[in-house]
């Protein structure tokens, strides 16, 4: 935008970049499904340098489970061993093709649902198969961690301070859950851990 004052056969004018649109992010499909292979994309606007999914998104992970609600540990030497201690329990990776397979095409971010997966484990002497407990519930970065991961804004956009002035999150019946014109924008999303 240009401003311009004339005064007496003398302009002085000045010219400003205006943002008028906040960097933002649109989900689309997956998003608490409980179908395995579903794939949930989340598409970026207004970012000029995007290039690495790990910009957008923090990796996935995953626990293993026993049936009757042990967790699994190991050791830096190899050893392994059951707990009840959720927080002890040893996290995966799960962001690799072969687990929720995490990419980025053009500007859009997307991962592979993992349901009701199993891998078997030998403790003492003892096989056990696990289910992955997955954990998707901080994948996608906050604006202040994208902007600390080096993302800029595309010319005319600017990173808003939250995500909470520039997002509306449709209600959901099956989740009571959402935002309506009535109640304004949500302050938490919910998460789930499949």
């Amino acid at each position: 935008m240009t401003i311009s004052v004339k005064t007496e056969g003398d302009t002085i004018s000045q010219t400003y970049d205006i943002a008028s649109v906040y960097v933002n992010m649109v989900q689309s499909g997956g998003g608490a499904t409980t179908v395995d292979g579903t794939v949930t994309a989340y598409s970026y606007y207004g970012i000029a340098n995007l290039d690495s999914v790990n910009q957008v998104m923090n990796d996935a992970t995953y626990t293993l489970v026993s049936d009757d609600g042990q967790y699994y540990v190991e050791n830096e030497d190899g050893t392994s061993y059951l707990t009840s201690d959720e927080s002890s329990a040893t996290i995966f990776d799960a962001s690799g093709e072969d687990e929720m397979n995490q990419a980025l095409l053009g500007n859009v971010a997307v991962m592979t649902s993992r349901i009701n997966q199993t891998i078997t484990k030998t403790i003492d002497h003892s096989e056990i198969t696990f289910t992955k407990k997955y954990d998707t519930s901080n994948i996608n970065k906050s604006y202040q961690e994208m902007r600390e991961a080096g993302l800029e804004a595309a010319r005319g956009y600017v990173f808003p301070e939250d995500s909470q002035g520039s997002s509306m999150w449709a209600w959901q019946d099956k989740f009571q859950y959402g935002w309506t014109p009535d109640d304004g924008p949500v302050t938490t999303l919910p998460t789930y851990a499949y």
